[in-house]
């Protein structure tokens, strides 16, 4: 009976880092072949390891790895963990928190949770209840819990890796102990996160006797390789098929439908699901940017991924069209500003000037001397933008669909500049490409937005959908799929947009689904075609009384849009509807919404 010694504990666990639950369960089938080979050097592995290891001396306390995830980022760190938990001989159990009663934390003997932030500092859906249990006043003492906490989040909003923050607050607060300090992770999160577990790793104490298994959960053990895995690291090469400009020329703003094709396993997906695109910087931007701090194109630097010409780094691996307060932080700390502190110190100003400044803008309007690499050291690495699938694998087959609108804006701040046009970095990359050309993309499942059917119910059941502009792409796959699974009716479409004569985006289609049954009903919001603007919420108040009914009857509801605008407008009204034709306070109103988050029944895809 023995475990893994510590470096080869270290080394599988770096090596399933970032996999998903099938992807582990295929590694698992892997490893179990390989094993069965005489010879094999994992099989020499596992005998070495029985000769340097030594049983543990006491039985470790059993360790619950708790997620919570929008996008599936927790969730594959929560699975890896918990993987490389059992490789190292602890007794451990992986939750997801929307199946977890909090009431139990206070039978748990150590607890981690993984967890990310959405939006403006809010909870993910699925983590929604035991959120609200744990910072409410019907939480037990936990005096005899351990915890440690991982954050996820994105350091370009301003309530970053809230959700983390709170969670650990709340569990000091109830009396728990940390073993490990609660760290927080950003986008470029995978660093930090073998760091992380290696640390978790070296606290925990695996219980005695173990057997350190590699029996496969799914599949028949075989070495022989079937499916690539695809991810941030390993993307893709997507062809476009096609590229259709879906408005006018009377629209302000260009939509664009793009079609691309996936001929191979491992991209598979399903309705709800996002498609992932990692893009390039605008040669102009990175030229004007190494021009303006008089570099040299060619010159050698150094980051995560390498070395490389400034050129190509800026190019292909660094975000220089979003900044963060941690890149302007960094810069201002080598170029001794006294205006740029003065920006830092000013909250409000300082989000100002965030939204929508790109690196080109900080060196332009506080100038100062850095070099080359303590530059691009500071900066995140560009990663992939994310799209909602528009398409429906059963009818799409070997092709995912997805719906962009290209960013284009000036900034009033703008200094030394001739009103230079920021482009948004994926829209404008991929509206500009060429039939025939290739993109990198990768799939990222959405398990917080899925079909009825995928949740717990069926095909027929209602469905409530709103999004406006690119926010309808998600509502297209649904339909489709649902015409493919023959379901008839029982869904009802809120589409808004500027304009109907140049922004009816999908027009075609949805009248198609009309006639055939597949949609049963549609509002349409168009704001610019009267001289009082008309929005979604507008069109739901209209509708309150049968939006009600839907709700009452179980309808699912989906909102998929910007969070700020939109999805912040539309919640509230759907808290005035069920306020007022239930007669509950707002306050109730707002507790069944959150209800029915947890449920499932009430569903966003917001960005």
């Amino acid at each position: 009976m023995t475990i893994l010694n510590q470096q080869q504990i270290e080394k599988v666990s770096a090596a399933v880092d970032g996999l998903d639950s099938m992807q582990l369960a295929w590694v698992s089938g892997y490893f179990s072949g390989l094993s069965a080979q005489p010879g094999s050097s994992l099989q020499n592995s596992i005998a070495n390891s029985v000769e340097q290891s030594s049983p543990a001396s006491k039985a470790g306390k059993k360790i619950t790895v708790l997620y919570g995830s929008q996008t599936g980022n927790s969730k594959n760190i929560a699975e890896s963990l918990h993987t490389a938990l059992e490789l190292n001989g602890n007794q451990a159990e992986l939750k997801n928190l929307l199946d977890y009663r909090p009431q139990q934390l206070k039978k748990e003997q150590k607890v981690i949770v993984v967890i990310s932030t959405q939006g403006n500092g809010e909870a993910p859906d699925e983590a929604l209840g035991f959120y609200k249990f744990i910072t409410g006043d019907r939480a037990p003492r936990l005096e005899n819990l351990e915890f440690s906490v991982l954050g996820l989040g994105d350091s370009s909003y301003d309530d970053y890796c809230q959700t983390g923050k709170d969670v650990d607050n709340a569990l000091e607060n109830l009396g728990a102990k940390r073993f490990h300090e609660r760290i927080d992770v950003d986008l470029d999160f995978e660093d930090d996160v073998i760091t992380w577990k290696k640390d978790i790793l070296s606290k925990s104490e695996p219980k005695a006797d173990t057997v350190v298994s590699f029996a496969p959960k799914l599949g028949t053990g075989t070495t022989e390789i079937t499916t690539e895995i695809y991810s941030e690291a390993n993307p893709y090469q997507a062809e476009i098929l096609n590229i259709v400009d879906l408005t006018t020329a009377e629209s302000t703003q260009n939509a664009y439908h793009i079609e691309l094709a996936v001929e191979a396993d491992g991209l598979s997906y399903k309705a709800g699901d996002i498609l992932a695109v990692l893009p390039d910087n605008q040669d102009k931007l990175v030229d004007a940017l190494i021009n303006k701090l008089d570099y040299n194109a060619n010159e050698t630097v150094t980051i995560k991924k390498g070395q490389f010409e400034l050129h190509t780094a800026f190019k292909h691996h660094l975000e220089i069209s979003n900044l963060t307060a941690n890149v302007i932080k960094t810069y201002a700390g080598f170029i001794k500003s006294e205006s740029l502190q003065i920006l830092l110190d000013d909250e409000e100003s300082l989000k100002d000037y965030l939204n929508g400044s790109d690196l080109l803008n900080l060196v332009t309007d506080y100038p100062g001397e850095i070099s080359t690499q303590d530059l691009v050291a500071s900066l995140r690495p560009l990663i992939s933008r994310q799209y909602s699938i528009a398409s429906s694998e059963e009818i799409h087959e070997e092709e995912v669909h997805i719906l962009i609108k290209p960013v284009t804006y000036s900034l009033p701040h703008n200094k030394d500049e001739d009103d230079r046009k920021h482009l948004g970095v994926a829209s404008n990359w991929l509206k500009d490409k060429q039939l025939g050309d290739t993109v990198p993309v990768h799939i990222k499942s959405n398990s917080g937005f899925k079909l009825p059917e995928n949740i717990g119910g069926t095909s027929e059941d209602k469905i409530i959908m709103i999004g406006a502009g690119t926010g309808v792409a998600p509502f297209r796959s649904f339909l489709y799929e649902r015409e493919n699974q023959g379901a008839n009716g029982n869904s009802w479409l809120f589409f808004g947009e500027q304009r109907f004569r140049s922004d009816f985006l999908y027009q075609t289609e949805w009248q198609k689904f009309l006639k055939d049954g597949t949609l049963e009903k549609m509002n349409v919001a168009f704001s610019r075609d009267q001289e009082e603007k008309v929005y979604i919420q507008h069109k739901l108040l209209e509708e309150a009384a049968n939006v009600y009914q839907w709700i009452e009857q179980g309808a699912t509801l989906y909102i998929c849009g910007d969070i700020n605008n939109l999805a912040k407008d539309v919640h509230n009204t759907l808290v005035k509807i069920i306020s007022e034709q239930s007669g509950k306070s707002l306050e109730d109103a707002e507790t069944q919404l959150d209800d029915m988050k947890i449920s499932k029944k009430y569903q966003r895809d917001v960005y």
